[in-house]
């Protein structure tokens, strides 16, 4: 299947011209579909499939593995678990929100901090210089706040 991707301007024997940039597609299947039609097929299950891959970067699906089915099973589910978690987190502040997976575990998760409690108030003690300082504090408050 053959589609115009775009036009550009082109120069030919000292004469300018506009012409189409092709882009070509070619798929084999057994589905009694047209070019379109099937052209419509894999795009979907392309996003899907770039879906259920970022779905398994973010959650290390493959990276946790034990001798045990179970346990494997248990442990991607938690991470799938603070995966949703995280994104409720960060859905108050497009700054966050727009973040990646990896990137928010990087900064946010990765940090050399300690939370201590005494009382009835929780305190966190993080280096004062910290790059990030800022950022967890804000999203921090907008944890509270909620």
């Amino acid at each position: 299947m053959r589609s115009v991707k775009e036009y550009v301007q082109v120069s030919y024997l000292g004469q300018k011209q506009i012409v189409p940039v092709y882009q070509y597609v070619c798929y084999a299947s057994s589905y009694d579909m047209n070019a379109m039609e099937l052209h419509e097929v894999y795009k979907q299950r392309s996003t899907s499939e770039t879906w259920i891959e970022q779905v398994k970067g973010h959650t290390m699906a493959g990276s946790t593995l034990t001798a045990d089915f179970w346990i494997n099973d248990i442990l991607w589910q938690l991470s799938v678990l603070v995966y949703n978690i995280s994104v409720m987190m960060r859905q108050n502040k497009n700054k966050f929100k727009q973040q990646e997976h990896r990137s928010f575990i990087d900064w946010f998760i990765g940090v050399p901090a300690k939370i201590t409690r005494s009382g009835h108030q929780i305190e966190l003690k993080m280096y004062g210089h910290h790059f990030y300082k800022d950022d967890w504090e804000e999203l921090d408050r907008l944890i509270e706040a909620a």
